[in-house]
């Protein structure tokens, strides 16, 4: 059960005014151009920075499905201080708390009881295009990833983790991904939930090569040094979470997240010389359930 009392209550109100303030400050903070730039990017991408998963331990006694959109800002690509305005359809599906997808992602649960889920997981990674940014000239593309893994997660009280080990079983990054969220609750009623969430991801030397290494060929056609990436931990993030429900079919959910870039990313001409490894995300998503 989540902690209740009036500090709470007002607590969350400062919540809601937090992210609609960070919101604001994205936004006026942005160069003009930067929001008003017509190129597209990926649809998986938007949704990986805008609408990250954050675990329901709801079970529904059938299905459940929400459709909707999310609209924020998002780097062009990851490290990248060029934000873009940038929206998305949603698509969540839950069947019998046994299987999960959203949008890009597709759980199968093997764990349905009490407050432990586990299992398989898939996730589409669309990569990333030379064309997103023009601080990528010379790069050439990382392709797009079929990812494979399992995942695991537990609550306690009000307090959620959740862990994923992923591998590229395709032809996109060819490495591993592995990402642990501690998420805490510190407010809910019957239309609202405030909580936060910290999250950290760990990259093999395959991904981390493919989205922050720069080889000979690159850096004759980019103008960046040779810089050969290794494995280790890509970010850590905080996020904080806000859902309010305006009536029995249709909710907002908004998302502030802080970002910093570590070890290799963090150290990649890509990011020192177009780019900055701290990062602020802020995203509105409107979802109508049924």
């Amino acid at each position: 059960m989540f902690i209740r009392g009036e500090v709470f209550v007002l607590l969350c109100r400062v919540g809601r005014v937090f992210c609609v303030v960070c919101i604001a400050i994205v936004a006026s903070a942005l160069p003009a151009q930067a929001q008003t730039k017509s190129i597209k990017d990926p649809i998986s991408y938007i949704i990986d920075q805008l609408y990250p998963p954050v675990p329901d331990f709801k079970t529904p006694s059938g299905y459940k499905v929400r459709i909707g959109a999310v609209a924020g800002f998002t780097p062009a690509f990851e490290g990248s201080s060029d934000y873009h305005f940038r929206y998305a359809p949603l698509l969540d599906v839950v069947y019998r708390d046994r299987i999960f997808l959203n949008s890009n992602r597709l759980r199968f649960n093997f764990l349905p009881a009490g407050n432990i889920r586990g299992g398989f997981e898939f996730k589409y990674r669309s990569g990333r295009k030379e064309q997103q940014s023009e601080d990528l000239a010379g790069l050439g593309n990382v392709g797009a990833a079929l990812e494979a893994g399992g995942y695991v997660e537990a609550r306690l009280h009000a307090t959620v983790f959740s862990f994923d080990l992923l591998r590229d079983i395709g032809h996109g990054h060819k490495g591993t991904l592995a990402g642990l969220l501690i998420g805490q609750g510190l407010y809910q009623d019957d239309n609202t939930t405030f909580g936060i969430g910290l999250q950290t991801h760990w990259a093999s030397k395959n991904y981390m090569s493919a989205y922050f290494g720069v080889d000979g060929v690159q850096s004759a056609a980019s103008g960046l040094p040779v810089f050969n990436a290794g494995g280790g931990f890509k970010d850590v993030g905080l996020t904080l979470y806000l859902k309010q429900d305006l009536s029995k079919h249709i909710s907002l959910v908004s998302n502030v997240t802080f970002r910093h870039m570590l070890d290799s990313a963090n150290d990649s001409p890509i990011v020192i010389q177009h780019g900055n490894p701290k990062q602020l995300l802020s995203s509105l998503a409107l979802r109508y359930e049924f």
